[in-house]
């Protein structure tokens, strides 16, 4: 007999890993997040890092949705479990649906926050602003700066739209699903690291270099 329950786990689990590690036949066929709310998003041609602020924003609030999601589903996918009866529910699913609206919640908080001081304190931000010294003054400059040089034809784009390094006259840009590295080029910082902070709070080493 088919268990409803693990057919529905199974297909949301490939469902969420697909989402979060588009594979390219996702990509070819459109479906990312990047091209469904593409009107919102803005081009990336145009405001490149207005573009990566709006889109990193948006996916930590859809990936931080989908634990509130699965039981969402869980509700149509096995109603004998009467989950939309939070008091008769058991312990156990009654602290996955707690931990998962207040994962919601707090990437809400936490986008509503960045929007409010106009991503200032968004991690992108922050990383521009660990560049706002000479020649570019303000993290303002340095976003100008990034934005003017990727939309020259000359820049070199290596890598799928989720997993890209763009090289450009004066930039090295590491472009991930919720991340942007970003590194002064050849021209100011010729053979030194410089440590970028992240959208997952974690800090690394960007190395890359252009010989």
């Amino acid at each position: 007999m088919e268990n409803p329950e693990l057919s529905f786990t199974l297909a949301y689990t490939v469902f969420a890993v697909c989402l979060i590690f588009t594979p390219n036949e996702f990509r070819a066929a459109g479906l990312t997040i990047q091209n469904a709310f593409s009107p919102w998003l803005g081009s990336e041609d145009i405001d490149f890092i207005g573009h990566h602020l709006r889109r990193t924003s948006l996916t930590v609030l859809i990936h931080s949705s989908l634990p509130l999601g699965y039981f969402m589903g869980m509700c149509v996918a096995a109603p004998e479990k009467n989950l939309i009866y939070v008091h008769q529910i058991s312990d156990s699913w009654r602290v996955f649906l707690f931990l998962s609206v207040s994962l919601q919640m707090t990437s809400w908080l936490l986008v509503i926050y960045w929007y409010c001081c106009h991503w200032h304190n968004h991690p992108i931000s922050r990383t521009l602003k660990a560049h706002a010294q000479l020649p570019y003054s303000t993290s303002g400059h340095v976003a100008a700066s990034i934005n003017r040089e990727f939309r020259r034809i000359d820049k070199v784009v290596i890598g799928v739209p989720g997993a890209r390094v763009i090289v450009t006259d004066s930039w090295i840009l590491k472009v991930s699903v919720t991340v942007i590295s970003s590194k002064l080029g050849r021209q100011f910082l010729q053979g030194k690291n410089c440590l970028i902070p992240q959208t997952n709070v974690f800090l690394t080493t960007c190395t890359l270099t252009v010989h």
